[in-house]
């Protein structure tokens, strides 16, 4: 039989064996230990955009919008159809007779036209198709033509904005326009203008609108513009 130390000498060398495999395996586990410990660690650190919050996006102004259009004019009962007045000249077209004629001609000093056949004929205080409808009644009731067609036009005519109005300039006279119309045309007042405005007709001051700021509450001042007025928007000085 074997002895006890013949036997010890027979499975050191596999006990060895072994506890030399158990330390190598451990020294493998322990990066991966590690390496999981960081993770873990990176795990709980915040992405830039967990630890931003959520902010809503700030739009970037619009640009002011630019008035380039035409200024349009109202249709209401105080502001019709431009009227005519002693000096205006006006281009009247006959159609639908013998010989069609064309004739352009000024309003008199006593407020009427001249046409062949019939004269004169009342035209102050008339619109272009008022006086057209005139003309052609005149015509048949006098028993001159049966038929005819009449076409009146008005050249066109002007008024001026100046001074510290966002956009002066010359706009079209084309129907009745009041003073607070024709600010609004030119898009209003800069943030100069103290209110004052003067009126300058045929060379000279017509009219001084203390504040047109308020012309709803002084409609006095609200006047009706004609062909030719200077509409000079004063600066306030403070």
């Amino acid at each position: 039989m074997e002895t006890h130390a013949k036997r010890l000498g027979r499975w050191l060398p596999a006990v060895l064996l072994t506890a030399l495999l158990g330390w190598g395996c451990a020294s493998v586990d322990d990066p991966e230990a590690e390496l999981d410990d960081v993770q873990s660690i990176y795990d709980r650190v915040p992405s830039q955009e967990e630890a931003t919050p959520d902010a809503e996006p700030v739009a970037a102004p619009e640009p002011a919008e630019e008035t380039s259009e035409m200024p349009t004019w109202s249709t209401s009962d105080d502001a019709a159809a431009y009227t005519l007045k002693v000096g205006d000249g006006v281009v009247i077209a006959l159609r639908g007779i013998p010989t069609p004629e064309q004739i352009e001609c000024l309003v008199d000093e006593w407020g009427t036209i001249s046409l062949p056949l019939i004269n004169e004929v009342e035209a102050t205080g008339l619109s272009a198709s008022d006086l057209a409808k005139k003309i052609r009644q005149t015509y048949i009731d006098n028993k001159i033509y049966k038929n005819i067609s009449v076409n009146v036009l008005i050249p066109t005519r002007y008024y001026f904005m100046q001074g510290e109005i966002r956009h002066p300039g010359r706009y079209q006279l084309v129907s009745a326009v009041r003073l607070s119309q024709a600010i609004a045309s030119a898009a209003g007042f800069t943030e100069f203008a103290n209110g004052e405005v003067i009126i300058k007709r045929d060379g000279v001051v017509y009219k001084e609108v203390g504040n047109a700021k308020k012309l709803d509450r002084n409609p006095q001042d609200d006047i009706l513009l004609e062909p030719g007025d200077i509409i000079e928007v004063k600066r306030g000085w403070w």
